[in-house]
């Protein structure tokens, strides 16, 4: 057939594909926004900074798991100092060295002092 053109149907997206959309945009949302601290208020997410620094996040009174966890998702590494003698690895954040609100570099290591 002369002059006529071939016309393609784009299927639909699919529902899964939808969801995977909206989580990695919800994702990007709470980085970028604010996160909920252990007393349940909000609190801005401490993140880099244009100088290359980090402000060190307040870590005192969280168990020593989700201390890690805060400390390395804005990028900074975790020693630990126990001053219980248990063995078990568990404990909570009694001290934390350099204080929260302190510039330190990406990939600087803090110290948790863990009870």
């Amino acid at each position: 057939m002369a002059g006529s053109a071939k016309v393609s149907r784009v299927p639909p997206m699919k529902t899964g594909a939808a969801l995977l959309v909206a989580a990695v945009l919800s994702i990007g949302a709470m980085a970028c926004g604010s996160a909920s601290d252990s007393t349940g208020s909000a609190s801005t997410v401490p993140n880099k900074e244009a100088g290359g620094t980090i402000t060190v996040p307040h870590l005192i009174g969280l168990s020593n798991f989700e201390a890690e966890g805060r400390a390395n998702s804005v990028g900074l590494s975790v020693h630990f100092q126990y001053l219980s003698g248990d063995g078990s690895g568990k404990g909570i954040v009694v001290d934390q060295s350099p204080p929260p609100g302190a510039e330190a570099s990406p990939g600087q290591s803090i110290l948790l002092v863990i009870k």
